[in-house]
C-alpha cells in the first residue's frame, strides 16, 4: 500500500509540474491574438489544415518552384503536421498550434524535472524554474510555433536513456523524433560524445547507444513517408546550412543562423554563464585525472554543454541544444562531493551571512523577473501589431480573384513565403523557408533572384556582371521573371526605396501596378511581346534558360 501511495505521489507531482508550465507557456500564447512567430507557424498551420481538409497526411506539393517541394517533395516536419493536424481538429487553426506550443513548452520542464527527480536532486522544481527562465535567448525560443521545441526536451531525454542503458527506449525515442523533426540525428552528436568521455574514463568502449540511436534514426527515415527525400533534406539543414556559413557564402540562410553579438549572448546568457564557470571550477580536478569506478556523467554533461555553448557563440540556433544540457551540468555538478568540501572551505561568516544570502537570491531572481517580463513585453507588442498580417491577407484575397490557379507569384523577401501560403495556396511561389534551398536547385538563379531582389537588377553572378551596361541590366529584370521564375507577378513592401520597387515603378512600359495598400504593393508584368522584338524574344529566351537542378 505504501508503495503504491508513492507511485500516485510521484504521477501526482509530474501532473502538477506539467500543468504548472503548461499553464504558464499558455498563457504567454494567449497573450498574442496571432503567433509568436513571424513567419513558420503560418506555414506550418496551414500545411496540417490541408491535411485534415483532404484527409491526407502525407500531403506536399510544389507549393514553391525552386525547391525541394517542387523537385524532391517531402515533409521534414512530417509527425509534427500530424500532432498539430490533431491539435487544430479540436481548437481549430491559431488556438491549435498555441496549445500545442504550450504542450511541448511544459514537456521541456516536464523531461527536465523527471531527470533530476531520477537523480534524487532536491529542490528539482525550483532548479526546473531557474532553467526554464534563465536564458531570454531560451525563453524566447520557448515560445516559438516550430518543431524546434522537440529538441529541447527530446534531446535531454535521448540523453538520459544512453546513460541509463535503456537502450530500447532510445531507439524508440530516436525512431519518433526522426519522423517529428528532420534534425533528430543530431542526437548522435550527443551519444558520441558522452561514448568518448566514458571510454576515457572506465577504458571500456560500449557501442550500444549509438547502435541504438542510430538505428532508431535509420528506421524513422526509411518509414518517414517520403524517404531518399527527407534524407536529402536532413543533409542540407545539417550539413550545407552551417557550411555555407562557416565557408562564407552569402546565402542569406536563416536570421537565426546569424552570429550573435557578444553583448547579447553574455547579457541573455549570464546566470547560465556564471552558473557554469562555478560548476567547472567544481569539477575541475576530476577532468583529466581517471579513477576506478569515477562517475564521469558530469564530465560529459560539461563537454557537451561546453561543445553546444561554442555552436550558440557562432550561431543563435545552438541555444536550444546548450540551455539544456547546461543546466543538467549545472545541477548535477552543484551536488557533486567536491561541491560539498568546497562549501565546507568557506568561512562561516561568509556562508551564514544572510545580507550576501539576500544579495544572491535577489540578484538570481531579479535577473528571472526581467526575463518573464520582457518575454511578456514581447508578446503585447506581437499583439499590437497585426496590419502586416492583415494587409498580407488582403493582398492574397487580390491574388485568389485575379490570378490563374497555380500561377506563380515572384517576391523579394523569401520570408514572406509562410504567410502567403496561409492565406492562399490558389498560387505557387518562387522561394521560401530558406534561400539555401534555391541555391541547392540553382546557384545560378540563385544569384539571378538575389541581384533582381535586393539591386533591381539582372545578374547571374556575385561581382554584379561588370560586362553589362545597367540599362541592359534593368531591361532583363522583368523578361527574366517572366522566363526564368514563370512569373507574371512581383508582391513587394509597399517602400520606395527599394532598389526593385525603383525599377518596377519607372519601367512602365514593361510593368503595371495593379494592387496597393499601406504594406503591400503587387505589380504585374506586360507581355514580352510589349517590350521585345520577337528577335528579341528569342534570344532572352535562350540567354535565360535555367540550367538543370
Amino acid at each position: 500500500m505504501q508503495h503504491a501511495g508513492t507511485i500516485k505521489n510521484t504521477i501526482t507531482n509530474y501532473v502538477l509540474v506539467g500543468v504548472l508550465f503548461f499553464s504558464i507557456f499558455l498563457f504567454f500564447q494567449l497573450a498574442t491574438n496571432e503567433f509568436w512567430s513571424v513567419a513558420d507557424p503560418f506555414y506550418h498551420t496551414k500545411h496540417s489544415m490541408l491535411m485534415l481538409e483532404t484527409r491526407d497526411f502525407t500531403q506536399v506539393a510544389p507549393w514553391i518552384t525552386t525547391h525541394f517541394l517542387g523537385y524532391a517533395p517531402n515533409d521534414p516536419w512530417w509527425g509534427y503536421h500530424v500532432l498539430l493536424a490533431i491539435s487544430i481538429y479540436f481548437f481549430g487553426p491559431i488556438l491549435g498550434m498555441k496549445v500545442l506550443t504550450a504542450l511541448f513548452a511544459a514537456l521541456v520542464a516536464l523531461v527536465f524535472y523527471g531527470i533530476l527527480r531520477s537523480f534524487k536532486i532536491k529542490h528539482a522544481l525550483a532548479w526546473t524554474a531557474l532553467f526554464m527562465f534563465s536564458s531570454m535567448s531560451f525563453l524566447y525560443r520557448l515560445n516559438l510555433e516550430r518543431p524546434l521545441l522537440l529538441a529541447m526536451s527530446l534531446m535531454p531525454l535521448a540523453y538520459f536513456f544512453a546513460i541509463r542503458k535503456k537502450y530500447i527506449w532510445l531507439f524508440a525515442l530516436s525512431f519518433v523524433y526522426t519522423l517529428l523533426y528532420n534534425l533528430a540525428p543530431l542526437v548522435l552528436v550527443i551519444i558520441v560524445i558522452h561514448t568518448a568521455v566514458e571510454y576515457y574514463y572506465t577504458r571500456i568502449l560500449n557501442l550500444k547507444p549509438i547502435i541504438a540511436s542510430g538505428a532508431g534514426i535509420l528506421c524513422g527515415i526509411i518509414i518517414h513517408p517520403h524517404s531518399l527525400n527527407y534524407l536529402y533534406v536532413m543533409y542540407i539543414h545539417i550539413w550545407q546550412v552551417p557550411y555555407l556559413k562557416l565557408t562564407g557564402v552569402s546565402v542569406d540562410a536563416i536570421s537565426e543562423l546569424r552570429t550573435p553579438k557578444a553583448y547579447e549572448f553574455i547579457v541573455y546568457n549570464a546566470l547560465v554563464l556564471v552558473f557554469s564557470i562555478i560548476s567547472w571550477a567544481i569539477i575541475a580536478g576530476t577532468l583529466i585525472k581517471r579513477k576506478k569506478n569515477q562517475a564521469y556523467i558530469v564530465q560529459s554533461l560539461g563537454i557537451i554543454s561546453l561543445a553546444w555553448m561554442i555552436v550558440s557563440i557562432v550561431m543563435v540556433r545552438g541555444v536550444e541544444y546548450w540551455i539544456p544540457f547546461a543546466w543538467l551540468f549545472i545541477v548535477l555538478a552543484f551536488y557533486q562531493p567536491q561541491a560539498k568540501k568546497i562549501w565546507k572551505s568557506i568561512p562561516d561568516y561568509i556562508k551564514n551571512n544572510k545580507l550576501i544570502q539576500a544579495l544572491v537570491i535577489g540578484c538570481v531572481g531579479l535577473i528571472l523577473g526581467i526575463n518573464i517580463f520582457f518575454t511578456y513585453q514581447l508578446t503585447v507588442t506581437k499583439s499590437e501589431d497585426q496590419e502586416f498580417t492583415y494587409s498580407f491577407k488582403t493582398a492574397n484575397e487580390w491574388l485568389k480573384e485575379n490570378t490563374p490557379q497555380q500561377s506563380v507569384i515572384f517576391y523579394n523577401n523569401w520570408s514572406y513565403w509562410p504567410i502567403m501560403f496561409f492565406n492562399n495556396h490558389h498560387n505557387r511561389y518562387t522561394t521560401g523557408m530558406a534561400p539555401v534551398f534555391l541555391y541547392e536547385y540553382n546557384k545560378e538563379l540563385f544569384w539571378i533572384w538575389k541581384n533582381i531582389t535586393e539591386y533591381g537588377i539582372y545578374c547571374n553572378t556575385t561581382d554584379f556582371c561588370p560586362s553589362m551596361s545597367p540599362k541592359e541590366q534593368i531591361t532583363m529584370v522583368g523578361p527574366t521573371i517572366q522566363t526564368m521564375f514563370n512569373s507574371n507577378y512581383i508582391l513587394l513592401e509597399n517602400n520606395p526605396e527599394q532598389w526593385l520597387f525603383k525599377v518596377l515603378e519607372n519601367q512602365k512600359n514593361q510593368f503595371s501596378k495593379v494592387y496597393e495598400n499601406e504594406i503591400v504593393i503587387i505589380f504585374a508584368i506586360n507581355e514580352l511581346g510589349n517590350v521585345l522584338s520577337k528577335k528579341d524574344q528569342k534570344e532572352y529566351a535562350a540567354e535565360l534558360e535555367p540550367s538543370a537542378p
